[in-house]
């Protein structure tokens, strides 16, 4: 492996602890509006697993997966895509900023709403499955 590589890695590596330290350096503010989004994903998907009859546990923790999983993977690609542009120079207070915390929000919700209608969807394909397969339905033929 080169310097440059190694340089890389060790910037990459770095850009993503700026970003988890910028997260648990979080102020009161903030970790309430946390406290709400975890709230929130928690009705919503136990909702929708209470509709589909899942386990609601099971869909609030993909959920919540969802939500701090697309977190983490957009503070990645957001170090990656700054050490392209700017370089191996790139310096840790360009990361100190409220703005990327809002980025990075927005990514975590579109993430936990991709996973919400993604479970969404799969919940509407087993139960219209279920539908046709029900016990009424022996015998009969299916008209086309």
């Amino acid at each position: 492996m080169s310097i440059g590589t190694f340089h890389f890695i060790i910037l990459v590596i770095k850009n993503v602890k700026v970003f988890l330290l910028s997260l648990s350096l979080q102020t009161n503010l903030k970790t309430m509006l946390g406290i709400l989004f975890i709230y929130w994903i928690w009705k919503s998907f136990t909702n929708l697993a209470l509709e589909y009859d899942k386990n609601k546990w099971t869909y609030f923790f993909i959920g919540i997966v969802g939500y701090y999983g697309s977190t983490i993977i957009a503070g990645f690609i957001t170090g990656l895509v700054s050490v392209l542009i700017n370089g191996i120079d790139t310096n840790e207070e360009d990361f100190i900023n409220p703005g990327w915390n809002i980025l990075f929000v927005l990514c975590g919700g579109l993430g936990c709403y991709g996973m919400y209608k993604l479970l969404e969807y799969r919940g509407e394909k087993e139960k219209a499955r279920t539908e046709k397969d029900s016990i009424e339905n022996i015998g009969l033929t299916e008209e086309v």
